[in-house]
């Protein structure tokens, strides 16, 4: 606890503000939850019928309404409808995300993904994918579409990868049953495998966005849900039974929680960003709960939003960039190998190399300068390394060194990571 405090006594790193925004199906309307003031709006907005999943600018929300095949377009400050965009009839439109000025919507029944323009609030493309698609995410320039095929009972499951700027289908990714929900994280998409309601049990396949392969599959056990990455560091799942939140780590795929040891209370559906994560869950036909919680899993308050809640979404006063992207946890991932280590001049490794990478709509610019600054407990400044990024890369070594080229002394430290105007806090042990 004291080394806690000190951080964030001494180090200026301060916990945003957050605006909270749950579509309550049941209830067809959009709340809005002001952390800061504590005011909860379970009326900010009507919405459309069965309303589903969102995205969010920073002036506005898309909302997917299944019922009436709209996209539906509300000013997030004051929760006004703006404008309905009317897909096709019998589309279903299941999901919805947002890259650069551009959103993505899934078509469940139509079998396809619809481009829409944002400026002009027009369908300009589509494009025909696997059976029932659900679930999207963004990655290097390239739209990932969960194909359920629960039309046909899941046997042709699969994830579609399409080209945004051609909007052409690149590849098939073959992935385990029911891919209903994805996440962006890093160089690597995470897709959650419900399962087929009745069978083999939920999975999580996780895909190198660099190779478009499957390169690991979790068994986490359960119905899981949505994701979220919360804290720049844990990904965490909700149940689609709402009997618990799963969890792992973004990097090494390490296991927290899964279904024989569920974090409670739980929930279908999760918001994350470096500060906090949001949990949404409760029983058909009751108004639904909101647990928010810190990085450090501590629960800092419970609300009560409306009727069958399907998506959760935050936003802080930082997230400005209008991407669509709005938790830089989804966006930049950061971490260093080995932690802890040795310091050059005592046993073992001689250093610890610190990797990062984003995700393009977070900082287009390719080889974007980048810095590392690594701060005692004390929030005293050590050493300022340079990194040196490639593409949407980068990394740099710590030797154990200070800035006078002295071996620091054994402990925790904190080190900074700054780009393009972006800044994440990590830690890491250096040992005796």
């Amino acid at each position: 606890m004291k080394l806690i405090l000190l951080l964030l006594l001494q180090i200026p790193l301060l916990l945003a503000a957050v605006d909270i925004y749950v579509v309550n199906s049941g209830s067809g309307t959009l709340s809005h939850i002001d952390t800061e003031t504590g005011i909860t709006d379970n009326a900010f907005a009507g919405l459309g019928s069965m309303a589903n999943r969102m995205a969010l600018t920073q002036e506005k929300i898309y909302v997917v309404n299944s019922g009436d095949n709209t996209v539906q377009i509300i000013d997030r400050v004051s929760g006004n409808t703006l404008n309905y965009v009317y897909l096709e009839s019998s589309a279903n439109p299941y999901d919805i995300v947002i890259s650069g000025d551009h959103a993505y919507v899934s078509g469940t029944l139509r079998n396809k993904v619809y481009k829409l323009d944002l400026a002009g609030e027009v369908i300009i493309s589509q494009a025909l994918v696997g059976g029932n698609p659900q679930g999207l995410a963004v990655s290097g320039g390239k739209l990932y579409v969960g194909n359920t095929d629960y039309a046909s009972g899941y046997q042709n499951c699969s994830v579609s990868v399409l080209a945004l700027d051609s909007f052409e289908l690149l590849t098939t990714i073959p992935v385990e049953d029911n891919p209903q929900f994805l996440l962006a994280a890093g160089d690597h998409v995470h897709v959650s495998c419900t399962g087929d309601w009745s069978g083999p049990l939920g999975k999580v396949c996780i895909i190198d966005t660099l190779t478009d392969e499957v390169v690991e599959v979790l068994d986490i056990g359960g119905y899981p849900g949505g994701l979220a990455l919360a804290g720049n560091q844990t990904i965490y799942l909700g149940d689609s039974m709402n009997s618990g939140i799963y969890a792992y780590d973004a990097f090494t795929w390490e296991i927290f929680h899964d279904a024989s040891n569920p974090f409670l209370p739980g929930g279908s559906a999760v918001a994350g960003s470096a500060d906090h994560l949001a949990v949404l869950g409760g029983n058909w036909g009751e108004n639904f709960s909101l647990y928010l919680y810190d990085s450090q899993l501590i629960q800092l308050a419970t609300y009560t939003a409306g009727l069958y809640g399907t998506d959760v979404k935050l936003y802080t006063s930082d997230n400005s960039s209008g991407s669509g992207q709005m938790e830089l946890s989804q966006t930049i991932v950061c971490r260093n190998f080995p932690n802890p280590f040795f310091p050059a001049s005592r046993r073992g490794s001689d250093y610890t190399r610190i990797s990062f990478s984003w995700q393009n709509d977070t900082c287009p610019q390719p080889d974007v300068p980048a810095s590392i600054s690594i701060y005692n407990i004390k929030g005293q400044l050590i050493r300022k390394l340079a990194a040196t990024t490639r593409g949407n890369t980068g990394e740099t070594l710590w030797d154990g060194r200070n800035e006078l080229g002295k071996t620091v002394e054994p402990g925790v430290y904190i080190y900074q990571l700054s780009l393009g105007g972006y800044s994440i806090f990590k830690k890491l042990t250096c040992l005796e």
